[in-house]
């Protein structure tokens, strides 16, 4: 059954506090994408492997340290590495695969920071693992602990179409949110701490989106 996207956040909530100082690939790397993996309900054993032997280009052979066939393709480096050279070395393992094994996404990561290439598409995105300050209610503003939030058309558009209203690279996207007001703004009336509430809020430019635990 598939995870709400209440449960995904929870756990990559979990995931980014559990993993916010791993360093070493060699100690870490194989139990980072395990739980990377939980995040989403994926049984990692039952999707990719660790370590797939290919051949490439220089017939030279080579180790991809996760591999889902058709699906993905991640090099995985201790924190601080060059995740362009991570990226390089990726590329390089293609040759090796049919074309049926070929991966829509390549990740490069060092813990810190996930870089994420669609093959298709050429579309590249970089996520990093860091857990945000608690907003705070700041005037005519009510501070939100969000219970329930949702991914609508129009967070894709503004992600992808980057419009001059959308989304900084790096922001928190999400519109719509349901919660309880944990604390109120100067000015504010007719809201009061303990109020259930829902509404569209956030997502746009200079504004945090809804997709986390609190908005204000």
């Amino acid at each position: 059954m598939p995870l709400s996207k209440n449960e995904i956040r929870r756990r990559a909530t979990a995931f980014a506090h559990e993993w916010r100082d791993a360093s070493n690939e060699d100690a870490d790397a194989k139990s980072f994408w395990d739980d990377f993996l939980k995040v989403f309900g994926i049984p990692r054993r039952r999707v990719a492997v660790f370590e797939q032997l290919v051949k490439k280009l220089d017939e030279r052979h080579g180790y991809i340290d996760l591999y889902w066939p058709g699906k993905l393709v991640v090099e995985h480096k201790s924190r601080g590495k060059d995740l362009g050279k991570a990226h390089g070395q990726a590329i390089g393992y293609l040759a090796g695969l049919k074309d049926h094994e070929l991966p829509e996404y390549i990740i490069a990561s060092d813990f810190e920071r996930i870089h994420l290439h669609h093959l298709e598409t050429g579309e590249a995105f970089e996520m990093k693992l860091a857990e945000l300050p608690k907003p705070e209610a700041g005037p005519g503003q009510v501070l939100v602990r969000i219970h329930a939030c949702s991914v609508n058309p129009v967070d894709v558009k503004s992600r992808a179409l980057g419009r001059p209203t959308g989304p900084e690279p790096g922001s928190v996207l999400g519109t719509d949110m349901a919660g309880v007001v944990e604390a109120v703004g100067e000015g504010v009336e007719g809201f009061a701490p303990g109020d259930a509430v829902y509404g569209c809020v956030g997502g746009v430019r200079g504004l945090q989106g809804t997709l986390a635990d609190y908005v204000a």
